[in-house]
């Protein structure tokens, strides 16, 4: 009996690496606008902000009808809810997306929990997520993008030349519409 000698399996930890299977690895999403595609009106750009923080207000082309609406804020990307409380000036929420952060402000309601920078636990927000409601008269949302750099942290980035890159992403029905088809969303 005393011949039997089990030795456990050689583990070499080192050389392990799981592999996630195909729906668990993250998925590299394009970059979108904070707004959506509204009745054949892509999202512009209204207004430059002040040059400190190099913000833009994003709305549309005026219609009469813009004061009834509640147009959905969207997550520029997948990220964490670092900041998110009401101002003087409405709604605001910032996301870190790694070493981007992006600020939406002037929103009209909220759609994620409110939080501080300095808490334990974000909210995690998916690409494309809806985290509020753009202000209204005028119909518009103040958007801001913000770069990490190791001497400075996060500065403040002109968010326009990347905007030019960004998808517009349709709104309600024509948004399910297109996904029901296949169709890829047009860049703006």
């Amino acid at each position: 009996m005393n011949d039997l000698i089990l030795e456990p399996p050689s583990l070499n930890i080192r050389n392990t690496r799981p592999d996630l299977v195909p729906s668990a690895r993250p998925i590299d999403e394009p970059w979108r606008w904070p707004l959506p595609r509204l009745a054949g009106r892509n999202p512009i750009v209204l207004a430059e902000a002040d040059a400190d923080r190099d913000g833009v207000d994003i709305g549309y082309v005026a219609a009469p009808y813009d004061s009834e609406l509640f147009v959905p804020v969207f997550a520029a990307k997948a990220g964490e809810v670092s900041y998110a409380m009401e101002t003087n000036d409405g709604f605001a929420i910032s996301i870190v997306h790694g070493d981007w952060t992006t600020h939406y402000a002037h929103l009209s309601k909220m759609f994620v929990t409110r939080c501080l920078p300095r808490i334990r636990r974000r909210q995690f927000v998916p690409a494309g997520g809806v985290i509020g409601y753009a202000a209204k008269s005028p119909l518009h949302v103040r958007f801001e993008l913000w770069n990490w750099t190791d001497d400075r942290g996060f500065v403040a980035v002109d968010p326009i030349p990347h905007l030019n890159d960004w998808i517009v992403t349709a709104a309600g029905n024509e948004h399910r519409a297109m996904q029901a088809t296949g169709s890829d969303h047009e860049a703006a």
